[in-house]
């Protein structure tokens, strides 16, 4: 399973921005019947940063989708006439496969994101204690988590993805996570296996 993220800034009207991002979302699903998740990005990414993620089996899933809707002349004359709400060279496509997954909390209404790059020669080790970690924290959070690693970009790149219904259970589970003696002594004893900057974001689905 393959996680596709395609992520831009909306340059002024925020509004037109995100009102677009869910047209083009549906535009798509109907060109491919490949649903999409609209994403604004509420902390950690510049304000406006706007993200559709879609999940596949493959890399020829996701370039048949490509191709559709490529073919769809509603979909291009909808993106050329929302030219002018971007900034230029903001747009960015990740492509991850998904590692492993964990729990189970049905709709997700907010994300929050962690990513981090395995040390030099540490990517295997780095990737089983992905997995063992995600399990850890939807053990004692009861949210949904997704571990995937990059496919392209930066070698070694990681990503936890987890998955919250509500913005109470995104305070709950970023208390538990603060609190817990478990997770604070799996995190230390394993920081080696880690570039040492790391990045988080928190996004909120739109559609």
């Amino acid at each position: 399973m393959l996680i596709n993220v395609r992520s831009g800034q909306v340059a002024t009207d925020q509004m037109a921005g995100l009102a677009f991002a869910v047209d083009i979302a549906e535009e798509v699903e109907s060109a491919s019947g490949v649903a999409l998740g609209v994403w604004t990005v509420l902390y950690g990414r510049p304000i406006g940063t706007v993200s559709w993620s879609a999940q596949l089996d493959s890399f020829a899933d996701l370039a048949a989708l490509t191709t559709k809707i490529g073919e769809s002349s509603t979909y291009l004359e909808k993106v050329q006439a929302a030219a002018g709400l971007w900034i230029p060279g903001s747009f960015e496509d990740r492509l991850a496969n998904v590692v492993h997954t964990a729990g189970d909390v049905g709709a997700v209404e907010y994300v929050s994101s962690l990513t981090a790059v395995a040390a030099p020669g540490r990517m295997q080790e780095a990737a089983a204690f992905g997995v063992e970690v995600a399990d850890y924290v939807a053990g004692i959070t009861g949210c949904a988590l997704t571990f995937c690693v990059d496919a392209f970009a930066d070698m070694g790149q990681m990503t936890w993805f987890v998955g919250y219904p509500d913005a109470a259970a995104v305070d709950r589970g970023q208390e538990t996570i603060a609190a817990d003696a478990g997770y604070a002594e799996r995190t230390k004893a394993t920081a080696d296996l880690f570039a040492a900057t790391a990045t988080r974001t928190l996004a909120q689905r739109i559609n």
